[in-house]
């Protein structure tokens, strides 16, 4: 069975993917009630799936694009401190130059 791909994508790519399920890491900021605040490169808002965040770590979340700062998780994978924002950013154009290694859109 096969699943279907999630690009990987950062703040600046959210206008792009409207309405389409995505991945992004980002630092959590703040968490106020269901808004959680990441660092994706830029500033994105994550209406919680319930999941646990901590602020000042890195989470990678699944979740549907709303709007051009929103998304909707639907999973969240904490982690943790250490991973370097710099590489991350050149992971996602990675992910987009080459889609078809990457998976495509």
């Amino acid at each position: 069975m096969s699943f279907p791909t999630t690009p990987r994508i950062n703040s600046g790519l959210l206008g792009d993917f409207y309405g389409k399920t995505v991945r992004i890491i980002g630092k959590v900021e703040s968490q106020d009630g269901e808004i959680v605040n990441l660092d994706a490169n830029g500033p994105v808002k994550v209406k919680s799936d319930g999941s646990d965040y901590v602020v000042g770590h890195f989470y990678e979340v699944v979740g549907k694009v709303e709007g051009s700062d929103q998304i909707v998780g639907l999973t969240a994978t904490d982690f943790g401190e250490n991973i370097n924002p710099e590489q991350v950013k050149k992971l996602v154009g990675y992910c987009q130059k080459f889609p078809s290694v990457f998976g495509e859109a």
